[in-house]
């Protein structure tokens, strides 16, 4: 390959004369929203010259020949970029200082190529290395491809109160309702580009809710669904899913039918778009796994059961940075893939050694920035569970006590208050459906 075509001397003196010919430190500033780093400029004298214009735009001194001279000579760069005549040469390349624009987006494409080709040599380099586990390797690809492959949102928008409008009177547009009606009535449904937790103790029936849900939009609204399973493989999920749509325990003896009930469900979920990754360990892996399917069918809900099972790719200090580190990534894949994000999370077993086991936003397992990162947080608490241990410690018949209720606490809810909303789990069909009003 012609390592000239790895950049374009005549774009990144074209960027660099336009800035220092304009004079202005808006144009610096626009420059940054295309070209955030320095390395986008391949010749080092470029990357040098860049620096102190960045700088003269933060320190508010003046943008022209003299000052950035002076700023070179301070640094000591002043002969290292060729002297004086050099910045006459690069202000002299510019054919025209108002198509700045054009000539940082070409340095940016050439940046971005050579960025493809660092990332081509660094996989080399790993799949070369015999030693390793294979899965290992393939994250550490995953994460190579992440991080190479990013770009950097920049730059603003002139608020025409359109967008605000449209989320105000279309709110179909940027929801999608849960249809637990009273879940929407507190929140509105889950929102795209945001993340949704639902936390709770082992027992408690979290996997149910979010399967529910799931049906839920594929039911009612065409929408369609990932669900990233990391606890139960496809077959188990998807059994639950029919029990739920059939109102079939599939643990009794099935008739004949009960049978044909879990046929038809089986058509029912053929012809709706769910789809389940049972792989997907690494944050890494679920982005992937994420884009995978939303470029090939319509997704607008990701489902990812549970946080404590993702596996870091890049060791913490504590477990808890890792955490921290995980639920910021699923954050920026919400946003940046603009779908509801349901993450479901296991709670510490504080609750469970307080008399009153109803859960609190503190605790949340390995916390870490779970709660600063959610936009809503739901604590799930089935007084079921809790009653059929006490029978069974006591000997006793629980029967008459349970009332299938669970109660799903909205600890945090932006832009939304806060409050408990009740709703009945029928586990042995898996399944969350809505308490008629009468009973509220």
């Amino acid at each position: 390959m012609d390592p000239k075509s790895l950049y374009s001397v005549e774009a990144e003196a074209a960027t660099l004369g336009s800035i220092i010919v304009s004079q202005k430190h808006v144009v610096v500033a626009d420059v940054l929203c295309i070209l955030p780093n320095v390395e986008a400029f391949f010749l080092l004298e470029h990357q040098k010259l860049y620096e102190c214009l960045i700088e003269m735009l933060i320190e508010r001194i003046p943008i022209d020949a003299v000052m950035l001279r002076t700023k070179l000579r301070a640094k000591g760069w002043l002969e290292d970029i060729g002297g004086v005549e050099y910045i006459g040469r690069v202000m002299e390349s510019v054919p025209n200082e108002l198509c700045w624009e054009y000539y940082a987006k070409a340095v940016a494409e050439k940046y971005q190529f050579r960025k493809l080709i660092q990332l081509k040599e660094s996989i080399g380099t790993i799949i070369d290395d015999g030693e390793g586990d294979v899965e290992a390797k393939a994250d550490e690809i995953r994460q190579l491809i992440l991080t190479q492959t990013q770009t950097v949102r920049s730059g603003y928008h002139h608020l025409t109160g359109e967008n605000g409008l449209e989320r105000i009177l279309s709110p179909a547009s940027h929801t999608i309702a849960t249809h637990f009606w009273q879940i929407d009535k507190m929140i509105g449904g889950l929102s795209r580009g945001e993340l949704t937790v639902i936390a709770a103790r082992p027992g408690m029936g979290k996997t149910s809710l979010a399967l529910s849900l799931v049906a839920n939009v594929v039911e009612h609204d065409e929408a369609g669904a990932l669900i990233i399973s990391l606890e139960q493989k496809a077959p188990a999920i998807e059994s639950r899913m029919l029990a739920r749509k059939a109102h079939v325990n599939t643990k009794s003896l099935l008739t004949t039918e009960n049978q044909a009930k879990l046929r038809e469900a089986a058509e029912w979920l053929k012809s709706k778009s769910v789809f389940l990754s049972d792989g997907a360990n690494t944050i890494e892996a679920a982005a992937a796994v994420i884009h995978q399917v939303k470029v090939r069918a319509k997704i607008d809900v990701v489902v990812l059961d549970y946080l404590q099972l993702l596996r870091a790719t890049k060791a913490g200090k504590t477990r808890n940075d890792e955490i921290g580190a995980m639920t910021r990534a699923i954050k920026e894949i919400a946003f940046g893939e603009n779908v509801a994000f349901v993450l479901l999370s296991q709670l510490n077993r504080q609750c469970e050694q307080r008399p009153d086991k109803h859960p609190h936003l503190a605790d949340l397992r390995e916390s870490g920035s779970i709660e600063q990162d959610a936009d809503y947080v739901m604590l799930l608490f089935w007084q079921d569970y809790y009653r059929k241990q006490e029978a069974v410690k006591k000997e006793g018949h629980e029967s008459e006590r349970l009332d299938g209720i669970a109660e799903v606490n909205i600890a945090k809810a932006k832009d939304n208050e806060a409050g408990i909303v009740r709703l009945l789990f029928m586990p042995q069909f898996t399944s969350y459906e809505n308490i008629s009003h009468a009973e509220q």
